[in-house]
């Protein structure tokens, strides 16, 4: 930085030479079945992508922008001597924020980051204003799924025909990337009871269950996936879970539960919602 201070960024890419072979060139060609332009864009685009903070009003420009989010697992870190990878998820989902808070900053940072907004803009704007529109239809390229999932955002899958509900602990992770796909998982999060409240991470994939064939231009509808944002689901699997939420939160109030047997047979009477039958004690106390 004290060499080329009118520098503000490096825009560092990855390119895979071995696209170029003819075997992956047809598999292209067969997966996408776009036009040769088409086809050539993907076989030029880098693998990775990313961009490296070269100078002052940049770093403490966007260390001021992105300290809201500080503490959100996901968000990249802001220095000189890392870089802040594409697809630059922090970013899609918080665009917003971003263009509105910069015109707070003191003068040099804030032309430091309109740089630095700019090249994303310049490399990205198109994919983003396309995605835009196609999630409002809920709808989504299978190449960009990625986009989808915001941290703390709630996603919604079906287990043994039942719908259950997660909610995201970070931006999904990414475990590899290509020239036209990202793999990733989502760590997510919910909880159960059995007389106390727990909380149950696990991590899950992405993937398409619902198709009932090829789908047209790699464009299908978003609850096709087998997991997918709440928000994009259809209401009555929305109310279904609000229920089943309100039936589980009301578990942390305890409620009596008398019983009298004299054998195996015996009556119970409960003062709301579920009775756990226990046939050892005579009074017993439960959480239901």
């Amino acid at each position: 930085m004290d060499l080329h201070k009118e520098i503000t960024l490096v825009d560092i890419r990855t390119y895979d030479c071995s696209v170029y072979d003819a075997l992956h060139l047809s598999y292209l060609t067969q997966q996408h079945r776009g036009s040769p332009l088409e086809i050539e864009k993907l076989l030029n685009a880098p693998i990775q992508e990313s961009s490296q903070i070269a100078s002052e009003e940049l770093l403490h420009g966007l260390k001021e922008l992105t300290k809201p989010y500080k503490d959100q697992k996901g968000f990249p870190e802001i220095s000189t001597s890392s870089e802040i990878q594409a697809p630059y998820l922090f970013y899609f989902h918080h665009r917003q924020y971003f263009h509105e808070a910069v015109r707070a900053l003191p003068k040099g940072e804030q032309e430091a980051v309109m740089v630095w907004l700019q090249y994303i803009s310049d490399r990205f704007g198109s994919t983003f204003s396309t995605l835009d529109k196609l999630f409002a239809q809920n709808m989504t390229p299978v190449n960009s799924l990625i986009y989808l999932f915001a941290a703390d955002d709630i996603v919604v899958t079906r287990e043994q025909e039942d719908y259950m509900a997660y909610k995201m602990n970070s931006l999904p992770r990414i475990t590899h990337a290509s020239s036209n796909q990202i793999g990733f998982e989502l760590d997510v999060c919910n909880y159960a009871f059995d007389a106390n409240f727990q909380k149950c991470k696990t991590t899950r994939t992405v993937n398409i269950d619902d198709s009932p064939g090829e789908p047209p231009l790699g464009i299908i509808p978003i609850q096709w996936l087998s997991i997918y944002p709440l928000k994009y689901a259809e209401k009555e699997v929305e109310d279904q879970l609000r229920i089943r939420g309100e039936k589980l939160w009301s578990c942390r109030i305890r409620n009596f539960v008398s019983c009298s047997a004299s054998d195996s047979i015996f009556s119970m009477q409960g003062s709301v919602g579920h009775i756990i039958l226990i046939c050892f004690y005579a009074i017993c106390l439960c959480w239901i």
